[in-house]
């Protein structure tokens, strides 16, 4: 905010802001339907579906918050004008998956060619699928557990770039938002990339970069979204968070440790390889770490920290070691799989870990059945929430809207927005099954043209 590009178009807004239209590179926006009234070679836009600025939030930023600065409360908006690229991406109102797949791709090439401020990075263009927008929803609303000090905060999962310091900054109060959720409690796409695929026993992947590791993730982790969602809702971000825990902990053991070389640059393949490693072994044993207990203390055990500093330096010294890495450089070595598939070989002893460290194969499956539960309950609860949102007066114009396409009181249709006008009237809360499909009934109307306008 305060770079020089950010000053300039600062000081444009204060004093020549009837030229900020002929200075500013503007902004190029996406949307996936729009409403308009044409009339001789002007166009009124009344209405844009998912609009997204995919290039000038830069500008979008200063124009929001200049005014608000103490030497800039002068600036007069009503002279401002922007330049708008508008491009309608329309997948069509009976999309597949894979058209609605090849419309985001689309949207997200227009942001990559368009931008030429700020780089757009690949985790950038990821930020509004359902599955970042599931875990920001997740970490908003899930505290973590007392500490001894009866205190409780928030992790922070950010979304988008920037996202942590623009909340704070629209915040009422910034020390009250700092104290809910702490600075070093921030969680990145890129940190999000780096933890799974170490926990899917991925290092080489994670060796290759945040950019390359965050889009080799994405691509795996889009269709477990698809075929069953309910796996990333809470329990998955409380596992998440001690994953970060653990994996930041790995890293300061190195650091702090008496052999470790600092100008080998070594410490991010070391601490991604020394926990893939003891996670593989483990589940070589049908085992597997208990998070569980990370998530409840916010900190890892003394027995897991002993067993850390030892295989941490175990791995080390096989860096190390010029036949181990075939002679070639720790880079080029760490990411490949070949030295994942060498690394499995080696035999290390995870004695130092105690019971409670581990979960053994019935502790397992108890906890797959118990996420699972926790994940349907919160898609009942989800979906209970997005439905009582729905006014009465939408609900009778979505049952109309209904009736003027032929359908009859007994098809669903009709019946389910019914049972959805009665949660307002009775209170009655239909099952699971009918709040899915009034959910998505609800949508496909949308998508069929319902559009709900409140009346004066």
């Amino acid at each position: 905010f305060t770079g020089k590009t950010n000053r300039g178009i600062k000081e444009t807004l204060l004093k020549e802001p009837e030229k900020f239209f002929a200075y500013n590179n503007g902004l190029t926006v996406t949307a996936t339907n729009i409403e308009a009234e044409y009339s001789g070679t002007s166009v009124k836009i009344n209405s844009l579906e998912n609009m997204q600025i995919v290039n000038g939030g830069q500008t979008t930023c200063v124009i929001f918050f200049a005014p608000t600065e103490k030497n800039f409360k002068d600036i007069d908006l009503s002279q401002v004008y922007v330049p708008m690229k508008l491009t309608i991406i329309n997948a069509g109102s009976d999309a597949t998956t894979e058209s609605l797949e090849e419309a985001d791709l689309f949207k997200s090439n227009v942001a990559r060619y368009a931008n030429t401020q700020n780089a757009v990075n690949e985790a950038d263009l990821m930020s509004n699928s359902p599955f970042h927008i599931r875990l920001e929803q997740a970490s908003r609303r899930t505290a973590s557990p007392l500490n001894d000090l009866g205190i409780s905060n928030h992790w922070f999962y950010e979304r988008t770039k920037g996202q942590w310091n623009t909340q704070k900054r629209l915040s009422s109060s910034a020390p009250q938002f700092v104290k809910k959720f702490p600075r070093n409690q921030v969680i990145q796409k890129a940190d999000l990339a780096r933890f799974e695929n170490t926990w899917r026993t991925k290092p080489f992947d994670v060796s290759k970069g945040a950019m390359k590791n965050l889009k080799s993730f994405y691509e795996g982790v889009q269709k477990e979204y698809r075929d069953n969602e309910n796996r990333f809702r809470d329990q998955f971000f409380k596992a998440l968070v001690a994953k970060k825990i653990i994996y930041n902990k790995t890293e300061r053991i190195i650091s702090n440790s008496d052999w470790f070389i600092s100008t080998t640059y070594l410490r991010p393949f070391i601490t991604t390889y020394s926990l893939a490693l003891m996670l593989y072994k483990l589940r070589e044993n049908q085992q597997d770490l208990n998070l569980d207990y990370v998530w409840s203390n916010q900190s890892i055990s003394p027995s897991l920290e002993r067993q850390l500093s030892v295989i941490t330096k175990l791995v080390n010294d096989k860096f190390m070691d010029d036949n181990f890495r075939n002679q070639t450089t720790y880079r080029e070595w760490a990411v490949k799989e070949d030295c994942w598939k060498k690394f499995i070989k080696v035999d290390i002893d995870l004695s130092s870990l105690t019971e409670g460290d581990i979960l053994s194969v019935q502790e397992l499956h108890d906890k797959d059945i118990e996420d699972k539960e926790i994940g349907e309950l919160g898609g009942t609860i989800e979906n209970i929430e997005n439905l009582i949102k729905v006014t009465k007066e939408e609900y009778i114009a979505l049952i109309d809207f209904h009736y003027e396409k032929g359908f009859k009181l007994t098809d669903k249709e009709i019946s389910l927005p019914t049972a959805g006008l009665n949660m307002h009237i009775s209170g009655k809360i239909p099952t699971d099954r009918q709040l899915k499909a009034l959910m998505n009934i609800y949508n496909k109307a949308y998508e069929d043209g319902f559009m709900f306008h409140i009346k004066d």
